[in-house]
């Protein structure tokens, strides 16, 4: 039976569309090849402009062999229409749109296909399909010219001037041919019988063994990674050696709970085990260790924690009255805010037996320097000899006078004990025979505290 087609001359064949061989995980794998050709007579002259049906076959040797994969690009298995209604940048700037009105074959079809006009003798690139409902439409790229309404569009195989082109893997996938062998592939062009011989493969269709790792495929990790299947990614990778840390790994090869990595040199992660229950992390030369603190059994209200001992933290509490924090050689206690003479009362006629405001005592002497010299209160020997060291007393102390101050929380004294304080904290009626703490004014040596009796009259030393 002699050929209608003489042959197809290869003028390229299988251009990758992967951008290049480095391949990018991340990145979706095109899985189509472009086969170009030019189809001839038998008189070697090239063809008719029009469409032609054609069928692929990949085998796995150059004549018999098996039959790896087929695609057939015809009439009975693709798209035509000639009733279409074409619109000028229907879809968007520079996308033009093709409604259609049959519904055969419309799911071949894809975004990245060529559309031919076989009106106008040529193509454009699909940019996307709508196939809802009755018919549906095209959106594709500008072409060369502006098309037409009751344009012939096909995405069938055209020839033009004995030149086609067809991307193998549209039609029927790729993803289950094995390129990781010698390929060949045979030809059919209409009615005729398969072209000989066949076109054996070149290395460029082999890339797709790149996606597979040594057979193991993205959807079928098994030994790479894990032997359920998952589609688009590996969920575990597995070595027998650890990854270092210079190689996008962690230099470990296993990990307990709660385990924690630091940064132990440039190119270097430690593991450090989780610690026990109690201990805290400390750090020392830059290097993280877990050490056991101690804790106080009860904490007061109004307390704090200080470590006043390595790796012990103790409780700080303060008495009351205006206190602050003070850190002597990395000791934490609470010490008594100390004020400076402001002046004295208004009333120098006071004895020791105080009662004002609803107080008595100490908190009666505090509210009466608060009224008579706002924010003060009632001095301690603290706070004068303070006052001393710190101002010009000169001219701040009267040049003599006595008056009541404190010292401190009252009742430092009792019966039969040579008093140190007052008349017991200023306390109302119980003054007896104690005596009341005072301050002697001078303001050329600032002055001496002295003891006297609890009804001598005297006014009140006031501090802020």
């Amino acid at each position: 039976m002699r050929k209608n087609y003489r042959k197809i001359t290869v003028v390229l064949i299988i251009l990758m569309l992967l951008g290049g061989f480095g391949i990018k995980v991340k990145a979706a794998f095109n899985e189509k090849f472009d086969y170009q050709g030019k189809l001839t007579d038998p008189n070697n002259i090239p063809v008719s402009d029009g469409n032609y049906d054609m069928v692929f076959k990949l085998y796995d040797a150059a004549g018999g062999g098996t039959l790896i994969w087929t695609e057939s690009w015809t009439n009975a298995a693709l798209f035509t229409d000639s009733s279409t209604t074409f619109t000028n940048n229907g879809c968007a700037a520079g996308v033009d749109k093709m409604a259609y009105s049959t519904d055969a074959n419309e799911g071949t079809l894809v975004a990245g296909q060529y559309l031919w006009n076989t009106t106008k003798k040529e193509s454009a690139v699909i940019e996307s399909v709508s196939a809802g409902g009755a018919g549906g439409y095209i959106c594709f790229y500008d072409p060369f010219s502006t098309w037409a309404s009751n344009d012939i569009i096909t995405n069938r195989i055209y020839v033009k001037n004995g030149l086609f082109s067809v991307m193998l893997g549209t039609i029927t996938s790729l993803s289950s041919v094995n390129f990781n062998q010698t390929l060949y592939l045979g030809v059919i062009v209409g009615a005729d019988s398969e072209m000989k011989p066949r076109k054996v493969l070149g290395a460029v269709p082999a890339a797709f063994e790149a996606k597979r790792l040594g057979g193991y495929t993205w959807a079928t990790p098994d030994a790479i990674g894990s032997g359920t299947p998952n589609t688009g990614a590996f969920t575990t990778l597995t070595t027998t050696v650890a990854i270092g840390a210079g190689y996008g790994g962690t230099g470990q090869s296993s990990y307990a709970t709660g385990d924690m990595l630091y940064a132990s040199g440039p190119t270097t992660l430690t593991q450090r085990n989780i610690g026990s229950t109690g201990q805290v992390l400390t750090v020392s030369g830059g290097v993280p260790n877990w050490t056991t603190a101690t804790y106080p059994a009860t904490i007061a209200a109004g307390s704090i924690l200080a470590a006043n001992v390595l790796d012990t933290l103790s409780a700080v509490t303060a008495t009351s009255g205006a206190k602050y924090l003070k850190n002597v050689d990395g000791t934490i206690s609470w010490a008594t805010e100390l004020g400076t003479y402001v002046g004295m009362t208004d009333i120098t006629t006071y004895t020791a037996d105080l009662d004002y405001g609803g107080y008595s005592g100490y908190p009666a002497g505090d509210a009466i320097c608060g009224d008579d010299h706002p924010g003060s209160h009632l001095c301690q020997t603290a706070e004068i000899l303070y006052t001393i060291s710190t101002t010009d007393f000169s001219s701040t102390f009267p040049a003599s006078d006595q008056a009541w101050i404190s010292n401190g929380p009252g009742k430092y004294s009792g019966v039969g004990v040579v008093p140190v304080n007052d008349c017991n904290g200023f306390t109302h009626g119980v003054a007896g025979s104690y005596l009341g703490n005072f301050w002697a004014f001078n303001n050329t040596t600032g002055g001496v505290g002295g003891c006297g009796g609890c009804f001598d009259q005297r006014p009140l030393a006031c501090c802020k």
